[in-house]
């Protein structure tokens, strides 16, 4: 499945600002839930999700939990429209964050 638009927010002034105004205008306001997919016995926790849209932080994709390509590809086939925030700038001491992060672009 292909994400139909991608989001970037490049001010960090307005970061939260602007991820609730996107919410809002492609939720209709509402508030999502937390739900959990699951990819060959491993639970995924989407934090917040809402009729094949959901969000998450940087942290929690790709630094907390050690998704791979499989987990990727299951958020990609359920949700159309993922909103990720906290991507930080990244150097070689975060290859596997980088690494996860770039899987999950490339999924979606």
């Amino acid at each position: 499945m292909q994400i139909a638009y991608r989001y970037i927010i490049t001010s960090p002034e307005n970061f939260e600002t602007e991820i609730n105004r996107i919410w809002k205008k492609l939720t209709g306001d509402q508030p999502g839930e937390r739900t959990n997919l699951v990819s060959r016995g491993r639970s995924i926790t989407v934090p917040k999700a809402y009729k094949g849209i959901c969000q998450f932080t940087f942290e929690q994709l790709c630094t907390t939990h050690e998704y791979g390509p499989a987990e990727c590809t299951l958020i990609a086939e359920n949700y159309h429209t993922i909103l990720l925030s906290g991507i930080p700038k990244m150097d070689i001491t975060q290859y596997n964050e980088a690494r996860r992060y770039a899987e999950l672009y490339h999924r979606t």
